[in-house]
C-alpha cells in the first residue's frame, strides 16, 4: 500500500508541473477498456495535432500531453490527464466487462477538474463521463472512447452550463510488456453552445507500464 501511495504521489507531482496549461474539452485517448490491476500502472506521453473548425474555417497546432493511471484493485483505476487535447482532470474508472487479459473489455469512468479564469474569461468546472471499449488480439488493441462532458462556467456573478460530446478511437501495439505505441484520433462537438463548432486531434502516443 505504501509503494502504491509513493507511485501515485510521484505521478501527481509529474502531472502537476503543467497544471496551468490550457486545452480543449475532448475524450483523451490512448487507453483501452482493460483495468491495470492492483498496484500496476502506466504513464502516457503523446504528441498530437489539435485543430478547431467553425464557420467554414479550420485551424490547428501541434501540441503534447501527459497522462497516467494506477490500479487500486483488480477492476478499478484512478488517474490524471494533462493534455492540450483535454483540460487537466482527475478521474476514476471501473471495468465491468472482462479483465486484464480478456479479448473484449469495457470500463466506465467519471472525472472532473477546474480552471480559474479572470474577469473577462471567468472560471470553468467540468465533469467527464467516458466509456472505454476495446478489442484485443495478442499485442494489438483497438479502442473506442465515447465521452459526455458537462461544462459549468461562471463570470461576473453569472453562471452557465454547456454539454460536449466527444469520440476518440485508435490502436496500440505493445512492444514487450512495458512499452507500447499508439495512434489516436478524436473529435468533439458542443451542440449546446456552438452549433457549427468542433475540435479534432490526431496524435502518436508512447506508453510506459510498471508493476506488472
Amino acid at each position: 500500500m505504501k509503494k502504491l501511495l509513493y507511485q501515485f504521489l510521484g505521478l501527481g507531482l509529474l502531472l502537476g508541473l503543467g497544471l496551468y496549461a490550457s486545452g480543449c474539452v475532448s475524450a483523451y485517448g490512448f487507453q483501452t477498456g482493460r483495468a491495470m490491476g492492483k498496484g500496476a500502472g502506466e504513464v502516457i506521453v503523446d504528441v498530437s495535432f489539435v485543430g478547431a473548425a467553425g464557420g467554414g474555417t479550420a485551424a490547428g497546432i501541434p501540441t503534447g500531453g501527459l497522462a497516467g493511471r494506477i490500479g487500486v484493485s483488480d477492476k478499478a483505476d484512478i488517474g490524471a490527464v494533462l493534455s492540450a487535447t483535454s483540460f487537466p482532470y482527475l478521474y476514476g474508472r471501473y471495468q465491468i466487462i472482462g479483465d486484464q487479459y480478456s479479448p473484449v473489455a469495457l470500463s466506465l469512468g467519471a472525472g472532473g477538474g477546474y480552471l480559474g479564469g479572470n474577469s473577462n474569461v471567468g472560471s470553468f468546472g467540468y465533469l467527464h463521463f467516458p466509456a472505454y471499449f476495446s478489442l484485443h488480439s495478442g499485442d494489438f488493441a483497438w479502442y473506442l472512447t465515447p465521452q459526455y462532458t458537462l461544462l459549468l462556467t461562471g463570470s461576473n456573478g453569472s453562471t452557465g452550463s454547456a454539454s460536449v460530446i466527444s469520440l476518440s478511437t485508435g490502436i496500440e501495439y505493445m512492444v514487450g510488456r512495458h512499452v507500447g505505441l499508439g495512434v489516436n484520433g478524436s473529435i468533439s462537438k458542443a451542440p449546446d453552445a456552438f452549433d457549427a463548432f468542433s475540435t479534432f486531434n490526431v496524435g502518436l502516443g508512447l506508453k510506459f507500464r510498471f508493476g506488472n
